[in-house]
């Protein structure tokens, strides 16, 4: 943490640049403390006399906090807005400008107005709540200090205060909100607050604003630390609905991952929401269920009344039901008085399934009463379907008293049906009905499978498996349509369907159950006939089944229940122990179905015979894994395969294999959490072991085909020369079992089967699957998407390259500028694990600018950092300490696994000479054969004990001076390698040196080194820039010539073609360049263009080479492009040669650019101009 003067520094340098805005104090006026806590104090105040409010917040250790709340502050809607600073005096007491909430906090706004919300009010309060937390959870904060004192209520909106940074700063927190934080704190192991303690809270606040009251009130903070960690949970207030009960509760459960995400919550309020404001709007369409549960209990209020009654004429509970033959009608006359009691409660069974429903050719009709009756009418008004799904969402029964006109009814039973119908439900369900026609032997299993996902997401807001929908559409999804003849025509529209089903309670009536004649019911004897059930719409049908039975033969049904069992969402892991684990995180998801088939063979057992050669080999075997034997090019593996793996006894693998079903996972991409720890690895200093962090957690290879079945397993030391495999035959088995004496298998959890068992155990295979084989094995890595690929290959750095390890900057303020030699000890926050490294840097002024009057060396190389001698070369005419030493670490990331990711993408080359120094010289010339430099590259050089720069470059070689060495004359040994000498002294130097040269490369596009997120500079201060002032001329005769390309010229304006050009013949001899283009000028095999005839320049392109122009002809409308070179050298010759003999070759082709001749420019000093 910063010292305050510091922080103050920083405050200054904000405001002046305007970062911040600054209010004077002395406008502000009225000022009163409105509250305060263990970060500082809060007041409210006027600004200008103008009336208006500004909340002011004081902070008694100001520290970074400012920038913090600078920094994460956005312009959400529900976030006390910041807008400025002030300062209080002259001791810099500086305070936030904020927004002022004029209800204060949300406690206090609940106190004062509890009697009056209702719970549409409840429940746009807790909307808002979780909306602002999602905001901070998107940008990766956690609030970790959510409680009704520092929530705010402005204008009936929620405003969250300060994301909780004085949580963040001071990390402490008042006992006396020990209720709203997560229970997991109070344990005996460290627990860094996180996004689900933040649902925790929500879940305590919500249920705050359910009751108008704080949490448990009046108990010791103390005694509720333990009774809250042993579950303790304040009661549901009375009223509240169900559905905010259930979100709330969820949210306060004591295990963090059993806790909704708040998007979920957000999902299941704003579900609710919709269903209230779709409820009023359409409360003659649909059930008004969103209200609460009537009943006639003391406390029903007048509300709870009014609602009672509008379920009873809604529903027509209160009448009988007359059947006309093809239609269910409530009757005329009410049986029953509607001051009765109305209980609603949710159906806890399965959806129900009817099979070929209104079949023509059948007698019977549920719709006539008797049954017998207006078969006729039935037929002409009700479709035939395939298939009837009822989803019932809740039961109704009505209980009351006879209508007194019932009662006193007295006419005949034909009379009695016509004015009262001709049953009474007592228990009705209301829920959604799907009919579906057409229904293809071909699709049943996928359908059912769209389906029963549809409702389990829907019922029980289980994320799908499948979260790319575009992809799931069938080729021919079947006709399916609702009660009110609205088509659905895709499994989208099928989970609209659904979700408005179950979230948003539209519901329809769907049955009428436990059903009591009406004549029975006149007669009011307490023993009835009851009748079963009669549905709106079906006349009759052939089957009734549970949706659970309906689909339980569906492989792809199955296929739900097997992801979940089986793990199939998740990788595998090869442990250093040698042992296959199951992942802990999912790293994939289903982009479609997986496919399932039936093994061919899957009623057969086999007996398999493995003699594994390797110990590797032996360990895939053991765990299902046969395809691969070696592990040596999947990523990440924990296990590092040792000499010892590649030797194996005699051990072999009998197994016992029953396969049954076949599942394919191709249409797979990586899940979004691993995408992102995947990203937030590559993000961190240590990339390697985060990376390999991030792939233990969600594996290191996944299986893209999976076998179920059944198997058994028994490794003996017999020798087997082949891998054979015999069908399990009894006869044949027995026999070979015996040879084998092999009395017993084990199972996959280590039960025992006996030999003479293995019959009954084959039988029993359908019931108890298990994972028998995975194939197709990939590397989640492979995954991946291309650029996190690319960026992972940069770090797992396969061929050892060198590359930028980190780079910094480093203050010199404690330097004292008398002395002319420095020390300075910078150390490093991400230790290095190995000392083999090298650091290269400059010392530069606040301006950035490199002074060349300090020299600076680095050494004293351990894991935590590095020291820096500064020496003074000559009178500088700027403080030492004032100044800053850039630095950068190149190094082998593998090796000392820290890898910056702010430079990554830069090429290092390096390239270690031995030279011989000489004494009284200084400049040496260092070959580079390798590659031909270009400009734009960056020279590091390290020549300890003797310090270099760069002289001179060409395509070749570099020329470096030295700048000061330790050594002396005596010092030098026999000379033992050969240099090039660019010294005038031509005298022979016996006394030499013998040194190593290490020289970087860098290769970058990028000519910035980044330091932080925000800091970039020039990577010419580190290192020595190759740029065209420093290219080395000394050894070539300069010239800049240009070919002149342009398809407009032709032989009219005095150009002749290339046709001669091939007796052109350039030697690699620079000296003779000009003399050869000369000699093909005079040849007539070059033709000459006076530059003095060109006119009207404009440069139009810069290329590696040079420079690319436009100029007129002769003053004429011709237009010619002028091609020129920095330098001529034998690269640049051989590739003109190249182009005259291409073009002569092709003779002037329509499609391409054609060479016409050369021109040369001169200067006045009659010298060759390179620029």
């Amino acid at each position: 943490m910063q010292d305050s003067n510091e922080c103050i520094k920083r405050i200054e340098e904000a405001i002046d640049n305007e970062y911040f805005k600054h209010y004077e104090y002395k406008h502000f006026s009225n000022i009163q403390e409105i509250g305060s806590g263990s970060s500082g104090k809060m007041y409210r105040a006027e600004w200008k006399n103008f009336h208006s409010y500004l909340a002011l917040k004081s902070f008694y250790r100001f520290d970074n906090v400012i920038f913090k709340l600078k920094r994460d502050i956005g312009s959400h809607d529900n976030i006390i807005q910041f807008y400025g600073i002030t300062t209080k005096d002259q001791l810099k007491n500086y305070l936030l400008v904020m927004e002022y909430a004029d209800g204060g906090s949300l406690r206090e706004y609940l106190k004062q107005n509890f009697d009056n919300l209702t719970w549409d009010n409840k429940y746009n309060l807790a909307y808002q709540l979780a909306c602002v937390v999602s905001c901070l959870h998107d940008e990766e904060i956690v609030h970790g200090d959510l409680h009704s004192l520092n929530i705010l209520v402005h204008r009936n909106t929620i405003k969250l205060a300060d994301f909780g940074l004085s949580k963040r700063i001071y990390e402490t927190f008042d006992l006396a909100l020990v209720p709203y934080v997560d229970p997991k704190k109070f344990g005996f192991k460290p627990y860094s607050l996180n996004k689900k303690s933040d649902i925790y809270s929500i879940g305590v606040l919500m249920w705050e604003i359910s009751s108008g009251q704080p949490p448990f009130k009046g108990i010791s903070p103390y005694s509720l630390i333990v009774r809250i960690s042993d579950n303790l949970r304040e009661t549901i207030f009375p009223d509240t609905p169900e559905n905010y009960m259930k979100i709330y509760t969820e949210c306060w459960d004591k295990e963090p991952e059993n806790r909704p995400t708040i998007n979920q919550v957000i999902t299941r309020l704003k579900g609710e929401l919709s269903q209230n404001d779709k409820s009023n709007e359409k409360s003659k369409e649909k059930s008004p269920l969103a209200s609460e549960s009537v009943n006639n209990s003391s406390s029903t209020t007048s509300e709870q009344i009014s609602f009672k009654h509008q379920m009873i004429r809604h529903f027509n509970l209160n009448h009988g039901l007359f059947l006309n033959g093809y239609n269910i009608k409530p009757s005329r006359q009410a049986i029953y008085s509607e001051d009765g009691e109305v209980n609603i409660s949710l159906y806890e069974g399965q959806p129900s399934v009817y099979t070929l429903i209104n079949d023509h050719s059948s007698h019977t009709n549920l719709l006539a009463f008797p049954e017998n009756n207006n078969i006729i009418n039935y037929r002409k008004a009700l479709r035939q379907s395939d298939i009837c799904i009822n989803f019932p969402i809740a039961e109704v029964t009505y209980k009351s008293d006879l209508s007194e006109s019932f009662s006193k009814f007295m006419d005949n039973d034909e009379r009695l049906h016509e004015m009262y119908g001709h049953l009474f439900p007592r228990k009705i369900l209301v829920g959604g009905k799907l009919f579906i026609d057409n229904f293809k032997l071909i699709h049943i299993d996928l359908y059912k499978v769209h389906l029963t996902w549809a409702y389990n997401s829907a019922k029980y807001d289980k994320e799908s498996q499948f979260n790319d929908s575009s992809t799931l559409s069938l080729d021919s999804f079947p006709n399916i349509r609702t009660s009110d003849d609205k088509q659905l025509n895709t499994p989208e529209d099928l989970r609209d369907w659904m979700n408005n089903l179950y979230q948003n309670n539209m519901v329809d009536i769907i049955s009428y159950n436990d059903l009591i004649p009406i004549s029975q019911l006149k007669v009011n004897t307490n023993t009835f006939q009851i009748v079963d059930e009669r549905q709106p719409g079906i006349a009759n049908f052939k089957k009734k089944l549970s949706l659970e039975d309906w689909v339980k033969d569906s492989v792809y049904v199955n296929l739900t229940r097997w992801v979940k069992d089986f793990r199939l969402l998740y990788g595998l892991v090869v442990s250093k122990h040698f042992e296959l684990e199951i992942s802990k995180k999912i790293p994939i998801k289903f982009i479609d179905i997986p496919r399932v088939s039936r093994v061919a063979s899957s009623d057969k057992s086999y007996l398999t015979i493995i003699k594994p050669s390797t110990k590797l080999e032996s360990f895939l075997v053991s765990n299902n894994i046969f395809s691969i034997k070696d592990l040596s090019s999947f990523p990440f593996i924990k296990r590092v395969v040792k000499p010892d793996d590649l030797n194996y006894g005699c051990c072999t693998h009998f197994l016992v294999k029953c396969e049954k079903y076949e599942i394919i996972l191709t249409s797979i991409k990586p899940s979004e959490r691993f995408e992102r720890a995947i990203e937030k690895a590559l993000k961190s200093m240590n990339p390697l072991m985060s990376l390999q962090s991030a792939f233990n957690e969600y594996g290191n290879l996944f299986p893209q085909k999976i076998i179920l079945g059944k198997s058994l397993k028994v490794n003996l030391p017999i020798s087997s020369n082949s891998c054979d495999k015999l069908e399990l035959e009894p006869s044949i088995v027995e026999s070979h079992l015996d040879k084998l004496d092999i009395s017993y298998f084990l199972t996959q959890k280590g039960g025992v089967i006996e030999k003479n068992d293995l019959s009954n155990w084959v039988q029993e295979i359908e019931n108890n699957l298990e994972v028998i084989e995975y194939d197709e094995i990939t590397s989640l890595y492979e995954i991946l998407e291309e650029e996190q690929k690319r960026k992972i290959d940069i770090v797992l750095n396969k061929k050892d390259n060198y590359k930028i390890i980190m780079s910094g900057i480093t203050d010199l303020k404690d330097l004292n500028n008398n002395n002319t030699e420095h020390y300075k000890r910078i150390n490093i926050q991400t230790s290095l694990e190995d000392e083999n490294y090298e650091v290269f840097g400059s010392i530069i002024s606040k301006n950035n600018s490199k002074l060349e009057e300090f020299l600076v060396d680095f050494n004293l190389y351990d894991f935590n950092g590095f020291t820096a001698t500064i020496k003074t070369l000559r009178t500088p005419v700027i403080n030492i300490s004032e100044c800053y030493i850039l630095w950068m670490i190149i190094g082998n990331p593998s090796k000392l696994l820290v890898f910056s990711p702010l430079n990554r993408e830069a090429e290092v080359v390096y390239i270690k000479k031995e030279m011989s120094i000489q004494p009284d010289k200084s400049y040496y010339q260092i070959e580079i054969n390798d590659f031909p430099l270009s400009q734009g590259y960056t020279i590091l050089i390290n020549a300890y004990p003797i310090n270099m720069k760069l002289a001179k470059w060409s395509k070749n070689h570099t020329s470096f001076q030295i700048i000061e060495s330790t050594y002396n004359n005596s010092n030098f040994n026999n000379l033992k390698l050969s240099i090039i000498d660019e010294s005038d002294n031509e005298e022979e130097n016996t006394a030499n040196v013998e040194i190593n040269i290490h020289v970087y490369i860098l290769f970058s596009d990028n000519t910035s080194l980044k330091i932080n997120n925000e800091e970039e500079y020039h990577v010419g201060l580190v290192g020595y820039m190759l740029t065209e002032e420093n290219f080395d001329y000394t050894n070539v005769k300069e010239i800049e010539s240009t070919l002149l390309i342009n398809e407009q010229v032709n032989n009219n304006n005095g150009a002749t073609t290339m046709s001669n050009s091939k007796n052109i013949n350039i030697e690699d001899n620079s000296n003779e360049w000009i003399d050869l283009i000369e000699e093909a000028i005079n040849k007539n095999q070059l033709k000459y263009y006076e530059y003095k005839k060109f006119s009207n320049f404009q440069e139009i392109g810069t290329g590696n080479f040079g420079k690319v122009y436009r100029a007129n002809w002769e003053n004429s409308e011709k237009k010619f492009a002028l091609k020129s070179f920095f330098i001529l050298n034998n690269v640049i010759m051989k590739e003109i040669v190249r182009e005259l003999k291409i073009q002569r070759e092709i003779d002037f082709h329509d499609n391409i650019i054609r060479c016409h001749g050369i021109t040369k420019f001169e200067s006045v000093a009659r010298k060759y101009n390179t620029k």
